[in-house]
Protein backbone atom coordinates (compact mmCIF):
# COMPACT_ATOMS: atom_id res chain seq x y z
CA UNK A 1 0.00 0.00 0.00
CA UNK A 2 1.67 3.26 -0.72
CA UNK A 3 1.70 6.61 1.19
CA UNK A 4 1.02 9.43 -0.52
CA UNK A 5 2.59 12.62 1.02
CA UNK A 6 0.79 14.94 2.25
CA UNK A 7 2.07 18.10 1.09
CA UNK A 8 1.42 16.67 -2.50
CA UNK A 9 -1.81 15.26 -2.00
CA UNK A 10 -2.55 19.22 -1.32
CA UNK A 11 -1.07 20.46 -4.21
CA UNK A 12 -2.70 18.20 -6.40
CA UNK A 13 -5.91 18.99 -4.93
CA UNK A 14 -5.80 22.83 -5.21
CA UNK A 15 -4.96 22.84 -8.39
CA UNK A 16 -8.06 20.66 -9.22
CA UNK A 17 -10.29 23.39 -9.50
CA UNK A 18 -8.31 26.08 -11.44
CA UNK A 19 -7.51 23.03 -13.98
CA UNK A 20 -11.25 22.66 -14.33
CA UNK A 21 -12.07 26.20 -15.25
CA UNK A 22 -9.46 26.17 -17.81
CA UNK A 23 -10.75 23.24 -19.32
CA UNK A 24 -14.69 25.00 -19.41
CA UNK A 25 -14.13 28.49 -20.24
CA UNK A 26 -11.07 27.86 -23.34
CA UNK A 27 -13.49 26.17 -25.53
CA UNK A 28 -16.30 28.68 -25.01
CA UNK A 29 -14.36 31.75 -26.22
CA UNK A 30 -15.10 32.10 -29.82
CA UNK A 31 -13.16 34.65 -32.61
CA UNK A 32 -15.01 36.85 -34.98
CA UNK A 33 -14.97 34.58 -37.86
CA UNK A 34 -16.68 32.12 -35.90
CA UNK A 35 -19.41 33.94 -35.31
CA UNK A 36 -22.46 34.16 -37.41
CA UNK A 37 -22.47 37.22 -39.19
CA UNK A 38 -25.38 38.84 -39.68
CA UNK A 39 -27.72 39.20 -42.74
CA UNK A 40 -29.09 42.31 -44.59
CA UNK A 41 -32.84 41.53 -44.64
CA UNK A 42 -35.03 44.02 -47.12
CA UNK A 43 -38.44 44.96 -46.40
CA UNK A 44 -40.06 44.61 -49.83
CA UNK A 45 -40.86 48.02 -49.63
CA UNK A 46 -37.17 49.09 -49.16
CA UNK A 47 -36.04 46.88 -51.41
CA UNK A 48 -36.03 49.38 -54.88
CA UNK A 49 -33.49 51.99 -52.56
CA UNK A 50 -30.78 49.09 -52.42
CA UNK A 51 -31.91 47.87 -56.03
CA UNK A 52 -32.20 51.20 -58.36
CA UNK A 53 -32.68 49.57 -61.62
CA UNK A 54 -35.32 46.91 -60.51
CA UNK A 55 -38.87 48.48 -61.48
CA UNK A 56 -40.58 45.70 -60.18
CA UNK A 57 -40.27 43.24 -57.23
CA UNK A 58 -42.20 40.93 -54.89
CA UNK A 59 -41.58 38.81 -51.66
CA UNK A 60 -44.68 36.36 -52.70
CA UNK A 61 -47.22 38.67 -50.89
CA UNK A 62 -46.65 42.45 -51.34
CA UNK A 63 -46.18 43.28 -55.17
CA UNK A 64 -43.97 46.91 -55.85
CA UNK A 65 -43.54 48.53 -58.77
CA UNK A 66 -41.30 51.93 -59.80
CA UNK A 67 -42.93 54.20 -62.37
CA UNK A 68 -41.26 56.39 -64.79
CA UNK A 69 -41.39 59.22 -62.20
CA UNK A 70 -39.56 57.28 -59.53
CA UNK A 71 -42.61 56.71 -57.81
CA UNK A 72 -43.66 53.79 -55.77
CA UNK A 73 -46.55 51.64 -55.29
CA UNK A 74 -46.99 48.44 -53.33
CA UNK A 75 -49.92 46.60 -53.27
CA UNK A 76 -51.51 45.38 -50.06
CA UNK A 77 -51.03 41.80 -48.32
CA UNK A 78 -53.26 38.99 -49.01
CA UNK A 79 -54.73 37.19 -45.95
CA UNK A 80 -52.36 34.03 -43.71
CA UNK A 81 -49.96 35.01 -46.71
CA UNK A 82 -46.40 33.52 -45.87
CA UNK A 83 -43.70 36.44 -47.57
CA UNK A 84 -40.26 34.66 -48.84
CA UNK A 85 -37.54 36.26 -49.25
CA UNK A 86 -37.74 39.67 -51.87
CA UNK A 87 -36.64 39.04 -55.55
CA UNK A 88 -36.52 41.27 -58.72
CA UNK A 89 -39.55 40.62 -61.56
CA UNK A 90 -38.41 43.35 -63.96
CA UNK A 91 -35.34 45.77 -64.24
CA UNK A 92 -34.68 48.89 -66.24
CA UNK A 93 -32.63 48.26 -69.77
CA UNK A 94 -30.01 50.53 -69.80
CA UNK A 95 -27.81 50.43 -72.51
CA UNK A 96 -24.14 51.65 -73.49
CA UNK A 97 -23.68 54.66 -74.78
CA UNK A 98 -22.89 54.69 -78.52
Amino acid sequence: MTVWPMAKTQKTLSALPILTFIMLIVPLQASAADLPQPRIVHSVQSYGDSNKSCTSWTDGCVTCKRDEKAELACSNIGIACQAKGVRCLDSKKTTAPK
